[in-house]
């Protein structure tokens, strides 16, 4: 697996704030996550997140190959299209609604990782994380 900050000195998920009675929406578009030239397959997907009373966040998912035509949204990272013979989806975008049911509470996500796999034999095998915020 490999590692990777997309949004190192930018700003990043931590910067969304709820007010009221709201959905609110981010997507990685200008933050899309690439897996590299020797990209394999998505894996998991671990939120670090802050959801109070009345609140919640849910995430979908979109891969593509050159990071301009993209497969339709999913809600499970294991749906993610990861290849298709030669093609590999390397490119992911993740999009993040956040909501509230009584206008004050607001929840938080700080960061996210996504795991995934490359395709070069490693020297030591390692695991690696790509780390989205913090």
């Amino acid at each position: 697996m490999s590692s990777f900050c997309t949004v190192c000195g930018t700003p990043g998920v931590h910067d969304f704030q709820i007010t009221g009675s709201h959905t609110t929406t981010h997507t990685t578009a200008a933050t899309q996550i690439d897996g590299g030239t020797n990209f394999f397959e998505w894996e998991a997907f671990t939120p670090t997140q802050t959801t109070p009373a009345n609140t919640s966040i849910s995430y979908r998912y979109r891969t593509s190959t050159n990071g301009t035509d993209w497969t339709s949204w999913v809600g499970a990272i294991g749906s993610v299209t990861s290849r298709n013979g030669n093609d590999r989806y390397r490119y992911l975008q993740v999009e993040a609604t956040l909501s509230n049911t009584d206008g004050a509470s607001t929840p938080s996500i700080d960061q996210y990782e996504i795991d995934y796999h490359t395709n070069l034999a490693p020297s030591t095998p390692t695991a690696m994380t790509a780390v989205v915020g913090g």
